[in-house]
């Protein structure tokens, strides 16, 4: 059959048989797209195409015959050359070489360019060419740089922010976690490429672990996001509440696959802080109602001893009150410089201090119970020396001494008034609110001796007491009440044990039960002290303060439950605010109204009457 060219084309029946086949090769490797030659196996270019020879500004007769290494654009790069005759010797060996490698192009562009270097091999597969062959991969390249550059971001994003943030990979693995996370995640190690569901379960207990992990596994199913406000859980490996709000969602991480982010805010420094609010506005709602109920007190008491003056007198011991409150402030409610305490009472002698007060005894610290105390105690001394004793007059002298005596069993706290150069001193007639609290206030709260001297000479008031209830808080003892402590369950209709710390409450209760036809067993200031009372007496009812200071009433709660003995409670705390042990019991807020206190004592002595 004639062979039918086309005039205005290539027919390759116009060349011999090899110089058309070369040539058909020629014009297809023109056509492609990447960067096409041929080498003889020491190298020599013997072939390249129209995109290599473009790329590079250079002619087919400026390179053809050259080793490969020293034609096109990297001839400029020794260490590029280098590599390529280092490529050619490999592939000559019968090895395919592949790299990625940076070069200046015509027009000095720069490009990165995928490069393979293959022996070309006879039928005795003797190699005898070599076919190096390139791919354009600038955009390529530019592509995995920001990508890189993306992930990095993300990584930096996550890994450094302060905030809690933490991702979960496809395979439900802990992929990322920030600096501010990393104090969640420290007992979980190593943290990275962890199995996340195993994290959890260290981290937190059941069920919450296995509802979490349900969660997550859901978010990354679904792409659902999920928000949690104020979760509030104990630590399975620290054992210590924690608030957080988190949310979780979906997002491509930066392999291209479905991960889980989650966000959180650790809620528990903010909430220890509000229930740290809590506790103390509860303490100083507690604190205001028992000072109002001591200033009750000293109304009641100032009105019973002293109607003639008793604004005078009132406002007198309210500063004097005061006074001492400002220094129990300052110290914290603790122990109390008991220097600061002397001065803050006889502030308005400042002036005298060192002239005709004189002060001699050791800076020691005083528990706060025995600064309010010792405290009203010097406050009535100071006045009655004001009034009527050395202060009155000029010339008189007042020595305030105090120091810790060695005794044998328990060092004692000792402390002595004494006055001279003042007016004669007789006796008084009549004793009043003053003397009771120089008198049976001191010694019921201190459990110590009180002795008052009306020398001519001048007033002298001498208290001795355990030093351990001074300078320190009580251990109170652990003897359970019980008959073996001497305790009797034949009790008396009307004997009312009565608890509280404030001496001077503690007092006016006392006081207004006597009033009332009641015997009063103590009053008592503390748990060690109400029990060696009812290991010696014995009461049909209690009255319990439930704060005691440095301790509650609980104990003594329970051991009264125990012995089926009724009390009812005092406290500035309301019913919700109290101890578990006081669930059920008549509670009487402070201020107290006595009326009320005689009902519920009615009430749970004769439980059966209507």
């Amino acid at each position: 059959m004639a062979h039918q060219s086309d005039p205005g084309g290539f027919d390759s029946a116009d060349l011999p048989r090899g110089m058309a086949d070369m040539e058909l090769m020629r014009r297809i490797i023109d056509q492609t797209v990447g960067f096409v030659g041929l080498l003889a196996p020491d190298g020599t270019l013997t072939e390249a195409n129209a995109p290599a020879l473009e790329a590079g500004g250079v002619s087919r007769d400026e390179v053809i015959g050259k080793k490969f290494w020293e034609c096109y654009w990297w001839s400029h790069d020794t260490a590029g050359m280098a590599r390529l005759e280092a490529a050619v010797q490999r592939a000559a060996q019968g090895e395919v070489v592949r790299y990625d490698a940076e070069a200046r192009m015509a027009g000095d562009t720069r490009m990165w360019i995928a490069f393979m270097l293959s022996p070309l091999r006879d039928a005795a597969g003797r190699v005898v060419a070599l076919v190096p062959s390139g791919f354009d991969i600038t955009e390529r390249k530019a592509a995995e740089d920001r990508l890189r550059a993306a992930h990095d971001t993300f990584r930096d994003l996550v890994e450094r922010s302060p905030f809690g943030i933490y991702t979960v990979d496809a395979d439900f693995r802990l992929h990322q976690v920030s600096q501010g996370a990393q104090k969640v995640f420290e007992n979980v190690r190593p943290l990275i490429g962890r199995d996340f569901a195993e994290v959890l379960r260290i981290i937190w207990p059941e069920p919450f672990a296995s509802e979490a992990i349900g969660l997550f596994r859901h978010t990354l199913e679904t792409g659902e996001p999920y928000h949690a406000p104020g979760t509030v859980e104990t630590r399975a490996d620290i054992q210590v509440r924690e608030a957080y709000d988190w949310k979780i969602e979906r997002l491509t991480l930066p392999d291209g696959r479905d991960g889980v982010v989650c966000h959180f805010y650790d809620l528990s420094e903010r909430q220890r802080f509000e229930e740290q609010i809590k506790l103390l506005m509860r303490e100083v709602n507690h604190r205001a109602k028992n000072m109002l109920s001591l200033v009750l007190s000293i109304a009641r008491q100032t009105a019973a001893s002293s109607p003639e003056d008793f604004v005078e007198r009132f406002t007198q011991r309210i500063q004097g009150l005061s006074a001492g409150q400002d220094v129990l402030v300052q110290s914290g409610w603790r122990h109390v410089p008991i220097g600061a305490l002397v001065r803050s009472q006889l502030s308005y002698f400042q002036d005298l201090i060192g002239t005709r007060i004189h002060l001699d005894g050791p800076e020691i610290e005083v528990t706060a119970a025995a600064a309010q105390t010792l405290g009203l105690a010097l406050h009535e001394l100071a006045t009655n020396a004001a009034k009527y004793g050395a202060l009155s007059v000029p010339g008189g002298e007042v020595h305030l001494r105090w120091k810790i005596a060695p005794q044998q069993g328990q060092p004692q706290f000792l402390l002595e008034w004494q006055e001279s150069g003042g007016p004669d001193v007789t006796e008084p007639q009549r004793r009043g609110f003053g003397s009771t609290m120089t008198g049976h206030l001191v010694r019921s709260s201190l459990n110590g001796e009180v002795e008052t001297s009306y020398a001519a000479a001048g007033l002298v008031w001498r208290l001795a007491c355990p030093a351990d209830g001074v300078i320190e808080d009580p251990v109170p003892a652990r003897r359970p009440l019980s008959d073996e402590t001497g305790y009797v369950d034949t009790r008396p209709d009307n004997t009312v044990l009565v608890v509280d710390d404030e001496p001077l409450i503690a007092l006016d209760i006392a006081e207004g039960l006597d009033r009332a036809g009641y015997k009063v067993l103590g009053p008592a200031n503390s748990v060690a002290q109400a029990r060696t009372l009812l290991s010696q007496s014995r009461c049909a009812a209690a009255v319990l303060d439930v704060n005691l200071g440095q301790e509650t009433s609980v104990p003594l709660a329970k051991e009264l439950r125990r012995l089926g003995i009724p009390f009812i409670a005092v406290s500035g705390y309301s019913a919700t605010q109290l101890p578990d042990e006081f669930e059920g019991v008549p509670l009487i807020g402070k201020p107290m109204n006595f009326n009320i206190l005689f009902d519920q004592l009615g009430k749970v002595l004769s439980p059966g009457a209507e």
